[in-house]
């Protein structure tokens, strides 16, 4: 009896010996001496046990039956996200296996700057972890039921292919691995309807969204013009005089624009002379789009532009962004030829050896 008894003690104790054993082993013991941390996939459809043996290939020690248990005592593996997740490799099994599970999961930042066109953030979207394609980027802003959703009205002009440009709220988005890029577009959008869309209803043109189109394409051209968002309200209000006496906008990057995605960077008189439906030298009034995607201080400087009686503007070409501004001619055609003096002078001086 007392050996019976003897044997019964040792194998209570191996037993508890072994549960304490496999709790250290799992959730206390270090699963690496590795000291720089680690990032691990987790692709959609992953389970814990294709993670631990990734984890393993990473030269992490993740015990398979403590995490069996584990995984089965709380169903863990239904409740993954995939994503990438930064690892201590300090931390334990289970440490490590509860990051993977709760998070957060490694993040990544898509930066879409004011002023930006179409072919700008096209450019963004290939170079970040999206790898998305020019045609499948092109065909989105194209897509019919989101430019109805935006209010893009038809173009009375068949040289002219409506799309998004405008409505591509300009912000710093957040996104992870497996997110798709399609995710990311649709969140400028709904950006811009929070945030924007009630701006430009503040106009009377923005009871309509046609109205609202014409703002947007004006904001578009403000902020392509101001290199001072101070002065955004003091340029709207030049554009707002010259529609108001019926006269040319002649703003140089609606031009521009009329020859994307060719521009080679130098627009020349001939540009200027040339007809486009953006060249603003040529049309009168607003082109038939926006020409990039404003921010939210060149809508507000649409909607409320300074009071001023100014009709020209140029650039002081000293690096700080501002102009020049005048309410007559002469004025103006002063203005320009000290700055572009000035211009020439520091040109030469810089092509000086």
């Amino acid at each position: 009896m007392k050996k019976v008894l003897l044997v019964l003690f040792l194998l209570i104790g191996a037993v508890a010996a072994g549960g304490a054993y496999f709790t250290w082993d799992f959730a206390v013991r270090p699963a690496s001496k590795l000291k720089n941390e680690i990032t691990i996939d987790v692709p959609p459809g992953a389970t814990f046990h294709s993670i631990r043996r990734g984890l393993e290939a990473e030269g992490l020690r993740i015990p398979e039956m403590p995490t069996r248990l584990w995984n089965s005592f709380t169903q863990a593996s239904r409740r993954l996200h995939a994503g990438e997740y930064t690892i201590n490799p300090s931390s334990s099994a289970y440490q490590i296996l509860n990051k993977i599970l709760n998070g957060p999961a490694k993040s990544h930042r898509l930066v879409v700057r004011e002023g930006t066109h179409i072919w700008d953030i096209q450019a963004v979207f290939a170079e970040s972890l999206f790898r998305l394609p020019s045609n499948t980027y092109f065909e989105w802003i194209r897509d019919p039921k989101r430019l109805a959703r935006m209010g893009v009205p038809k173009m009375s002009d068949p040289r002219v292919r409506p799309t998004l440009e405008g409505f591509l709220f300009p912000e710093t988005y957040t996104y992870f691995k497996y997110n798709s890029a399609e995710s990311v577009l649709d969140a400028m959008l709904d950006l811009f309807e929070k945030r924007l869309k009630p701006i430009l209803s503040e106009h009377p043109w923005g009871a309509t969204p046609e109205g609202r189109y014409k703002l947007l394409t004006l904001a578009s051209i403000v902020e392509k013009e101001s290199g001072d968002v101070n002065e955004q309200p003091i340029i709207a209000s030049v554009y707002w005089n010259r529609i108001r006496k019926g006269m040319k906008l002649q703003a140089d990057p609606t031009t521009i624009y009329g020859l994307m995605p060719l521009f080679d960077g130098n627009l020349r008189k001939s540009d200027l002379l040339a007809y486009t439906p953006y060249n603003t030298y040529r049309i009168t009034g607003l082109p038939p789009t926006p020409i990039a995607n404003p921010g939210e201080t060149a809508i507000r400087a649409v909607v409320h532009p300074a009071s001023t009686n100014f009709i020209f503007f140029v650039a002081k070409n000293d690096g700080s962004g501002q102009h020049e501004f005048s309410e007559t001619y002469k004025e103006h055609a002063k203005f320009v030829d000290i700055y572009q003096k000035k211009k020439r002078s520091r040109s030469a001086s810089a092509s000086t050896p």
